[in-house]
């Protein structure tokens, strides 16, 4: 195998390479926002998500939210582990914990804890 095979590759790599630096910085230096005016990549008011490329899946409302649960103590709680992972939240000295396997299926808590409104997202 000669000398100049492994440099011709190495030429090539590095061509390639570039043209492939240079597509992915061009793809995304200007967009269009749905309003029709021009943004700059990197701007205040760039939003790389355009409206055309968002799909609903679920209708709306599909996921129900948990509203003012029931609670059980800590000691009562027999189908939580003692590892498994929660969200605590602690107002005004009332202390709560909602299970992430829980908040999975639901996504959101809305809930009264220490006398102040409260809604716990997942």
């Amino acid at each position: 195998m000669s000398v100049r095979r492994p440099v011709l590759w190495a030429i090539v790599a590095a061509v390639a390479l570039g043209a492939v630096a240079v597509a992915i910085t061009d793809r995304h230096a200007v967009v269009r926002n749905p309003t029709g005016t021009i943004l700059e990549s990197g701007g205040t008011a760039f939003d790389p998500i355009r409206s055309d490329e968002i799909q609903s899946i679920l209708p709306q409302d599909a996921i129900p939210a948990l509203i003012k649960p029931a609670y059980l103590t800590a000691s009562q709680a027999s189908d939580i582990y003692d590892q498994e992972e929660v969200i605590g939240v602690v107002v005004n000295g009332d202390a709560r914990a909602y299970p992430l396997s829980t908040l999975s299926a639901h996504e959101i808590v809305d809930d009264d804890i220490g006398g102040e409104p409260v809604a716990v997202t997942w």
